[in-house]
C-alpha cells in the first residue's frame, strides 16, 4: 500500500508541475484550486430550479436508481416522476436503461465517468488532470468527474447535472435505488433477472422473517444479499418502489 500510495503522489506532482494553471500562475496548486473553486451555493441553483419547474412531480432521492421495467441511473440523482415521464437527474456517474421486459432492454449511457472524451476535455480546460491509476481518475484519485461534494477536487469535479427523460409506461413495474455496493457486483442484466424471479416466487431471501411481506421489501433484501454473496466490498443499500401490482 505504501508503496502504491508513494508512485501516485509522483505521478500527481508530474502532473501538476505540468499543469498551465501552475505554471502561469506561479502558485500552489491548492492556492491556485481555491481561486478557481466556485461556490457551493451557485451551483446548487441548478437543482433548486429543475425541483420549482416540475410543481407536479414526485421527487425521489437517491445515490443509485435501477428501475427494472423503466429507469436506471448510477449514483448521486435525483428522480422526478411525472403523469407521463420518468425524469432522472444525475450529478455523478450515470447510466440510463430502460427494461420493459425480461429479455429486451434499451440503454441510454451518459456516465459521468472521468474517461468519457467530453468529460475528460472539461476537466482538462478546467486545468485538473485524468490519471490512468487503477482506472481513470480525476487527479489519479476519484473516480467520478461530477458530484455533490468533494469540494476539493473543484473546479475540475461539478455538481452540474445531467437529465435523462424516459417515458413511463404501464408496463413498468419497479425501481431499485441502490449504493455501488450493488452493482459493483452485479450486472443491470442480473438485477432485472433477480427482480423477475423474486416476483414468480422461485427465488427468496435467506434470512425472511415469519410474516408475509411486501414485494418490494423481498426484492431489495434479496438484492442485497445476492451482493454480499458476490464480494462486495462497498456499503449495501438497496431500496425497491413498487410501481405496479405483479399479475
Amino acid at each position: 500500500m505504501a508503496k502504491s500510495c508513494k508512485g501516485l503522489a509522483m505521478e500527481l506532482v508530474k502532473c501538476l508541475s505540468e499543469s498551465d494553471c501552475v505554471k502561469v500562475e506561479n502558485k500552489s496548486y491548492r492556492e491556485c484550486a481555491g481561486e478557481k473553486m466556485p461556490s457551493i451555493s451557485t451551483e446548487c441553483v441548478g437543482l433548486k430550479e429543475t425541483y420549482f419547474n416540475c410543481k407536479r412531480g414526485q421527487v425521489l432521492r437517491s445515490p443509485l436508481l435501477f428501475k427494472e421495467r423503466g429507469l436506471y441511473l448510477r449514483k448521486g440523482l435525483d428522480v422526478i416522476q411525472q403523469a407521463q415521464s420518468g425524469i432522472g437527474k444525475t450529478a455523478a456517474p450515470s447510466a440510463l436503461i430502460t427494461s420493459r421486459c425480461l429479455y429486451w432492454m434499451r440503454l441510454m449511457k451518459c456516465s459521468q465517468e472521468p474517461d468519457r472524451p467530453d468529460e475528460m476535455d472539461r476537466v482538462e480546460a478546467a486545468g485538473g488532470r485524468v490519471i490512468n491509476w487503477n482506472g481513470y481518475r480525476v487527479l489519479g484519485v476519484l473516480a467520478t468527474s461530477r458530484s455533490i461534494g468533494d469540494q476539493y477536487f473543484k473546479p475540475y469535479v461539478i455538481s452540474v447535472s445531467e437529465v435523462n427523460i424516459t417515458e413511463r409506461m404501464e408496463k413498468d413495474e419497479f425501481v431499485i435505488l441502490a449504493s455501488d455496493g450493488l452493482y459493483d457486483v452485479i450486472s443491470n442484466e442480473m438485477a432485472c433477472q433477480v427482480v423477475r424471479h423474486c416476483r414468480n416466487g422461485q427465488i427468496g431471501r435467506t434470512f425472511a422473517n415469519s410474516t408475509k411481506e411486501s414485494d418490494a421489501v423481498e426484492v431489495a433484501a434479496v438484492l442485497a444479499e445476492l451482493a454480499m454473496a458476490q464480494g462486495s466490498k462497498d456499503n449495501i443499500s438497496v431500496v425497491a418502489i413498487e410501481l405496479s401490482k405483479s399479475s
